[in-house]
């Protein structure tokens, strides 16, 4: 067997092996991680393909050293700006951070995942994310891709689709638009999906690509999964976080201004607690880059 099938084979059983641990992690239930009245919780944003960030993120999550302390990761396929994608690899180190620590890091469902899963093609600035996600994958394996990429949409498919606190804090990469709120119910959350469950999985769909954050949607959303406080992803962030209405926070981390949230497990939070621990990833190169903006000339306006 040459090198390029040993590598390839070796990252077969990489996918495989955090598949498995996917769905054995000791918290889940169904397609939800139901996080213990212990220790403590960092999440994370989206990352994107962003690797200083997504380094930065589980470096700081320490997580050998604290075995109570859980970390959430959402969206790290396809690179956010255009250029080459580097977040396949991304994902393949998220495969292995999950079998070093499966009952500890818990990875929840986005919408490019998805999109990855389901072969629906993204497009940003007139280029398909998809191809250049799978150009990356050909460039490593060559003739062995197709045998890889069956076991990351394996991968894919056991990613759980959100997460919650024992105090109804709720992680979920998005919640539904108006017109979809009606098709959504706890249950979607607590079923494994059938193999070829089209219909359950057009549901998800609409969850993890909403982006109406109107406060009766989002009351009514809470009603549907019992939670007070909803923590996403999905929406590009000026600042790093967003607070929308009086229920969501959302975080993003794929750019300077990333942010993430750090949570203890054995209290209560309400919205305005959890908005107030909300800290910057990099907060040098946040203030040096609000420093930067302040100095900028004002733009001139011609008298009226």
């Amino acid at each position: 067997m040459d090198d390029l099938a040993k590598k390839s084979l070796h990252t077969q059983n990489t996918f495989k092996k955090a598949t498995e641990a996917n769905f054995a992690d000791k918290y889940r239930n169904g397609n939800l991680i139901e996080l213990p009245r212990e220790g403590d919780l960092i999440i994370a944003g989206d990352i994107h393909g962003n690797r200083e960030n997504y380094d930065m993120i589980v470096a700081s999550a320490k997580l050998k050293e604290n075995p109570k302390r859980h970390l959430i990761i959402q969206e790290v396929v396809h690179r956010y700006e255009l250029g080459a994608d580097t977040s396949y690899d991304i994902l393949l180190d998220l495969a292995k951070l999950k079998i070093q620590f499966p009952d500890q890091l818990h990875i929840i469902l986005g919408n490019h995942e998805l999109a990855e899963y389901q072969k629906k093609e993204i497009y940003k600035g007139g280029i398909c994310l998809n191809i250049l996600f799978d150009s990356i994958m050909q460039k490593h394996y060559k003739e062995f891709k197709d045998a890889v990429r069956k076991e990351v949409d394996g991968f894919i498919r056991s990613i759980p689709l959100a997460s919650r606190t024992p105090f109804k804090t709720f992680m979920v990469h998005s919640t539904p638009n108006r017109e979809y709120m009606g098709a959504v119910d706890y249950s979607l959350f607590l079923n494994n999906y059938k193999e070829k469950d089209i219909e359950e999985f057009g549901k998800v769909d609409r969850i993890l690509w909403g982006r109406c954050y109107d406060q009766d949607l989002a009351d009514e959303f809470c009603k549907k999964v019992d939670a007070e406080v909803l923590i996403c992803g999905h929406r590009a962030c000026s600042t790093g976080f967003t607070v929308p209405n009086k229920t969501h926070i959302i975080l993003d981390c794929k750019d300077p201004f990333a942010c993430v949230i750090y949570m203890k497990l054995d209290r209560h939070y309400t919205h305005e607690e959890l908005v107030k621990l909300i800290k910057p990833l990099r907060p040098k190169i946040r203030d040096q880059i609000k420093s930067q903006q302040k100095k900028q000339p004002k733009p001139q306006t011609n008298p009226s």
